[in-house]
């Protein structure tokens, strides 16, 4: 459910207000919507924003119910912390902290040139000079207590609009008769005088800019051997630290919940509450993430403030507190939080039923640990689980203006590991069968679309493969210019969206995939299946295209610019995929060098010979399934296949 409220435009002093007035309310760490409402879990998410324009400004906070919870209970709760803030029932240094915290927002925001652009663009259209922008700035610093309390007291009344999203079903749609499409013809070597004219142009080259891992990346080690990647900022204050672990829940399903668990953690010194302060007051955010197979720790912020902010979260790592409360809570939420992904056509058919056509039955999606093991869980188990996090084996990646020396320095006084790292535990090994035969995975989703996708085995990781591959994704399905979207969607109107890919693996141990979707009608299942099957089977060709797809992909490689902490995350990505380089450089050398012949026999391999899988996500009563039995054995999936609980 969203609360929305108006309030003056931009340039006024109660836009400027606003601004400081909605990081109170929620700044995802220590507002007062993350201390009382997310900390402790009385709703399952939260959240807020604020956005100003010239005519006026809004703010609107948004809210989920947690199990069993009322829409009118979450407006309830979020209303409580607007009148917390008009009785300055919040701590007074955290205005402080959100300054310091927009600073650090300004240097993110200036390392991205979509957002100097936007910033360029905002000033402009609410009619506010650089001067009067930085003026703003600056005035932010004197804004009081008293100055907040007296806004939302002035603004936070009772002229808000409530918006609920409440299941079931709306009665009063009426149904659009739906009108004949007659097929266009396609003309793809066709050039339009303006194409043409674009086409023809002449701008000035850009050379390609391709990484330098020896160069460009200092490795050194720390104490107990732990590896040490370092790259210098050179432009801001801001750095980036990372902790990466080669191990995730296909090693132990019960990793994820033990990553999202610290969040809620305080310790022997802090309580979870504190916690949230402390790194807000540096200016400094920390987070777990762990996947299938790789965990994040990660820790960003002010280098001005970087030995505190790194002392603070070794110290939450290594001396966390159990929470059983906080635990039952967030167990609570989770299970709720998986009713609502079967509810996700995006998630049943893209993550969750194509990671079955990929691995089978048994595959890293639905690898979790089950609701009454969840339940099972015991707070000591997953805080002692924490606390040895860092004893297994790891990398230590750094982006960041600090000194190489004192980095080192650093890091191997406060970076707490001990003497012997241990080995990951087994991780499952999940098959990749090929087919032998075409089948079809159904799944039964109240929806009026069909969606579809085929998905087939590519073979073991070939980095030779790359550059024809790409050009092949280009030229085929990748974007409004390829063959399968010219001729599913503006030619036939068989898709609301369509694309096909030869997809590379994230690991070297899994394989390529070919895959291929479309979002059609239920009612036009038959012909999108056919139209797909063709371009499958039979690769139209068209000179223009190829060189519109080469053209294209020189284009995007001399303009791409990997910078900052990517580069050290493309050298993660290069060391886990066996390559010594960056392989964007082979795939530029080749580019001019492939002919439609190299494409042709590329999809011959990867395409037309193959058996496919198909996954099937539509509702059972608006297709014709006995058609669909014509593409092979159809085998119809529950949700609790498909994700594993």
């Amino acid at each position: 459910m969203d609360i929305a409220f108006r309030f003056p435009g931009a340039g006024t002093r109660e836009a400027l207000l606003l601004k400081i007035a909605n990081s109170l309310l929620y700044n995802n760490k220590a507002g007062l919507i993350d201390m009382n409402l997310l900390k402790s879990q009385k709703l399952l998410d939260a959240s807020s924003y604020q956005a100003s324009y010239k005519d006026y400004s809004f703010q609107v906070i948004q809210g989920v119910p947690a199990p069993g919870q009322k829409l009118e209970a979450v407006k309830d709760l979020l209303m409580a912390q607007i009148e917390k803030l008009k009785k300055g029932d919040f701590d007074d240094g955290l205005i402080t902290a959100i300054i310091n915290n927009l600073k650090l927002e300004e240097i993110q925001n200036q390392e991205n040139n979509a957002s100097r652009a936007y910033n360029l663009m905002d000033a402009f259209a609410t009619g506010r000079s650089r001067e009067k922008v930085l003026a703003d700035k600056e005035a932010l610093k004197s804004v009081t207590k008293n100055d907040i309390m007296a806004f939302a007291t002035a603004w936070y009344k009772n002229d808000y609009t409530v918006v609920y999203k409440r299941v079931g079903e709306d009665k009063s749609i009426e149904k659009v008769q739906k009108p004949p499409i007659t097929q266009v013809p396609l003309n793809r070597d066709d050039v339009s005088p303006f194409a043409e004219s674009i086409l023809n142009a002449t701008p000035t080259p850009i050379a390609p800019v391709f990484l330098d891992y020896d160069t460009q990346i200092l490795k050194t080690k720390l104490t107990h051997a732990v590896p040490l990647y370092y790259l210098k900022n050179t432009e801001n204050d801001r750095f980036t630290l990372y902790y990466f672990l080669d191990m995730g829940k296909d090693n132990d399903t019960r990793l994820p919940i033990a990553a999202s668990y610290l969040q809620f953690l305080g310790t022997d010194k802090y309580t979870p509450e504190q916690v949230s302060m402390e790194f807000y007051k540096l200016a400094a955010s920390f987070g777990v993430s762990a996947g299938s197979d790789r965990t994040y720790v990660y820790l960003t912020g002010l280098q001005e403030n970087f030995d505190a902010s790194l002392e603070l979260f070794e110290h939450l790592l290594h001396h966390a507190k159990p929470e059983q409360e906080a635990l039952d809570a967030l167990i609570a939420n989770t299970i709720q939080d998986r009713e609502n992904q079967k509810m996700d056509k995006d998630v049943i058919l893209n993550r969750g039923m194509v990671s079955y056509a990929k691995f089978g039955p048994k595959n890293s999606f639905n690898n979790n640990i089950s609701d009454e093991g969840l339940k099972k869980l015991k707070a000591t188990e997953l805080t002692q689980y924490l606390h040895k996090l860092l004893s297994y084996h790891h990398k230590v990646y750094y982006y960041g203006p600090g000194e190489e020396k004192t980095l080192v320095d650093v890091l191997n006084h406060k970076h707490e590991t001990p003497e012997t790292l241990q080995e990951y535990p087994l991780a499952i090994s999940f098959s990749t069968p090929i087919n032998t035969e075409e089948k079809i995975y159904f799944t039964n989703f109240g929806m009026v679309q069909a969606n579809i996708f085929w998905v087939a085995q590519g073979g073991g990781y070939d980095a030779k493969k790359l550059p024809v591959s790409t050009l092949f994704n280009e030229y085929f399905g990748g974007g409004m210019g390829s063959i399968v979207f010219q001729t599913l969607r503006e030619s036939k109107a068989l898709a609301y969206s369509t694309t096909s890919r030869f997809e590379v693996p994230q690991r070297r141990s899994d394989p390529f995939f070919t895959i291929a979707y479309i979002g059609t009608q239920a009612d036009k299942l038959k012909e999108a299946i056919t139209g797909m099957n063709e371009l499958l089977h039979d690769m139209p060709k068209t000179g223009v295209l190829l060189e519109n797809a080469k053209r294209g992909l020189k284009s995007q490689i001399e303009a791409q610019r990997i910078i900052r902490q990517d580069i050290l995350m493309n050298y993660d990505q290069a060391l886990r995929m066996g390559n010594d380089h960056d392989v964007r450089k082979d795939i530029y050398d080749q580019l001019d060098k492939l002919s439609f012949d190299d494409l042709a026999k590329f999809h011959a391999d990867n395409c037309a010979s193959k058996k496919y899988t198909y996954c099937v996500l539509a509702a059972k009563d608006k297709i014709n399934m006995e058609e669909l039995q014509k593409y092979g054995k159809v085998e119809e999936l529950t949700l609790e296949q498909i994700f594993g609980y």
